[in-house]
C-alpha cells in the first residue's frame, strides 16, 4: 500500500529497493559469529586489539560489543558527527571518524554490566572484520551472506547516495530544520556504515529472516544455538519479553531486529516454533501519533 515515491503515484512493489537500516547489524554480527568459528577472533579479544583509544577499549571485549554491552558512548548522540549530518546529510563519514567522535566521552559503564544500544559498537565490529580479513564490508557480505542465501538484490552502498532501481523513496523529519518532512532518499548512508547502511528487497529479507532465525546457510547448528541462547540474557534492562543477544533481538519469542535509518524503517522477524517470518518495509521514519515507529504497527 501506499506510494513508492514523493509526490508521486507509484505503487509500491515487492521488487522496490529500501535501506534497511539497523537490520544490517545481524548481517555484521553473523560475519563476527563467522569469524570466531573460523579462529580469526575471539568472544573474549578486548576491541583495543583492533581499535585503539575506545573507551573501555582494554576491558570490553568482542562478546560485549556484539550485546550491547560494553559500555561504549553512541557517536550518533550529541558528537560533531550528528552536527555535521543534520547541516548537510549527503556529508561522507569515514568509519574510523565515526568511532573517533567518542574518543574522549567517558565511559557508560563497567563492561557486561548493562545493556545500551549503542552504533559504534556495530561501527567497530566493522572495522574489525575488515582489518581481520583484509577485504571490504561488501566483499565480506557478498561472499559470506548474500551469494550463499541467493540475495542477489542486497547491497552495502558505502558512501554511495544511490539506491538501485526500482527503489522506494524515503521521506524524514531529521536533519535541519528539523520538524519539517523532507525527502531523505539520497542522504548519505556512510553515517550507518556496519550499524545501518544495507539495501534490500522485500524477498531477499524473507530469505535473511528464516537465515537468521535457523542459522541455514550462514552458521553451523552450534553457532545458531549459542546465538539464540544470547537473548536469555539477565543483564538488565533486558527482560525475557524484549532482550538483546549478538546480533539478534528477542521479542516474545521472536527473533529479528528492526531497522531505521532516515527515510526508511523495517522489521524482520523469525518465529521458530511455527517457522513463521514476518518482513515490514516503510519508506518513512516518521513517528506515528501513537508514538511508535511506522513498522512497529
Amino acid at each position: 500500500s501506499g506510494t513508492a515515491k514523493v509526490d508521486t503515484t507509484e505503487p509500491i512493489t515487492p521488487a522496490d529497493h529500501a535501506r534497511i537500516g539497523s537490520i544490517t547489524k545481524t548481517m555484521t554480527g553473523t560475519v563476527i559469529l563467522q569469524l570466531i568459528d573460523e579462529g580469526e577472533l575471539s568472544f573474549d579479544d578486548v576491541i583495543e586489539t583492533y581499535v585503539p583509544g575506545m573507551p573501555n577499549g582494554d576491558t570490553a571485549t568482542i562478546r560485549d560489543l556484539l550485546q550491547m554491552q560494553s559500555g561504549i558512548p553512541a557517536y550518533t548522540d550529541g558528537t560533531t558527527v550528528v552536527e555535521q549530518y543534520a547541516a548537510d546529510p549527503t556529508t561522507t563519514f569515514t568509519p574510523q571518524e565515526l568511532v573517533d567522535s567518542v574518543k574522549e566521552k567517558p565511559a557508560m559503564f563497567e563492561p557486561g554490566t548493562k545493556f545500551f544500544y549503542s552504533n559504534t559498537n556495530y561501527v567497530l565490529l566493522g572495522l574489525v572484520i575488515e582489518k581481520v580479513t583484509g577485504k571490504s564490508i561488501a566483499d565480506n557480505f557478498d561472499e559470506r551472506l548474500f551469494t550463499p542465501l541467493g540475495m542477489s538484490e542486497t547491497s552495502v552502498p558505502g558512501d554511495s547516495t544511490e539506491l538501485p532501481a526500482p527503489y522506494l523513496s524515503g521521506i524524514s523529519t531529521q536533519a535541519d530544520p528539523e520538524g519539517t518532512v523532507k525527502d531523505a532518499t539520497n542522504w548519505n548512508p556512510s553515517l550507518a556504515f556496519t550499524a545501518g547502511e544495507a539495501i534490500s528487497t522485500l524477498d531477499d529479507l524473507h530469505k535473511w529472516a528464516v537465515a537468521l532465525g535457523t542459522g541455514e546457510g550462514i552458521l553451523p547448528p552450534e553457532t545458531q544455538q549459542l546465538r539464540v541462547d544470547s537473548v536469555n540474557t539477565t543483564v538488565p534492562p533486558n527482560t525475557p519479553e524484549r532482550s538483546y543477544g549478538m546480533g539478534i533481538v528477542n521479542t516474545a519469542g521472536w527473533l529479528g531486529h528492526t531497522g531505521e535509518i532516515p527515510g526508511y524503517n523495517t522489521v524482520v522477524n523469525y518465529r521458530a516454533d511455527t517457522k513463521t517470518a514476518i518482513v515490514v518495509m516503510v519508506n518513512s521514519d516518521i513517528v506515528l501519533q501513537s508514538g511508535e515507529a511506522p513498522a512497529a504497527t
